[in-house]
C-alpha cells in the first residue's frame, strides 16, 4: 500500500485506540478494576478488526444488490447476518419503523433476519 492509503488507516486506528481508552477509563471507576495498556490496545484492535469486517460486508451486500452505494438496507441485512437483529428489535427507532413487509407489519408478525435469536 502507498503512504496515501496508510495515512487514513493509521489515523482511524489511532482514533479508535483513543476512543476505546476513553471509554475504558470512564468505565473502570464504575467497575472498580484496573486496566492495563495492553488490554486497551487489544480491545482497540478488536474494535478496528470488527469495523473493517463490517465495512467489507456492507460493501459486499451493496455489490450483491448491484449498487455502488451502501444504504440502510445493507446495514439491516448485515446485522441480521451477524445474528444481532433481535437486539435491534428492542429499539425500533434505530430504523424508524417496524421491520418486515407491509403485509407482515399489518398482521403484527415480526420478521427476523439471520437466525432470529
Amino acid at each position: 500500500m502507498s503512504d496515501n492509503e496508510d495515512g487514513p488507516r493509521e489515523r482511524l486506528k489511532a482514533a479508535i485506540w483513543y476512543t476505546v481508552g476513553e471509554i475504558c477509563n470512564a468505565e473502570k471507576d464504575k467497575l472498580n478494576v484496573a486496566l492495563t495498556p495492553q488490554l486497551i490496545a487489544s480491545l482497540a484492535q478488536i474494535v478496528y478488526t470488527q469495523a473493517e469486517t463490517l465495512g467489507k460486508d456492507l460493501e459486499m451486500f451493496a455489490r450483491h444488490a448491484k449498487r455502488s452505494t451502501i444504504n440502510a438496507d445493507d446495514v439491516k441485512v448485515c446485522y441480521g447476518a451477524y445474528g444481532v437483529w433481535s437486539l435491534l428489535q428492542r429499539d425500533r427507532s434505530i430504523f424508524g419503523s417496524t421491520p418486515g413487509s407491509p403485509k407482515e407489519r399489518e398482521s403484527g408478525k415480526e420478521t427476523f433476519i439471520g437466525n432470529g435469536d
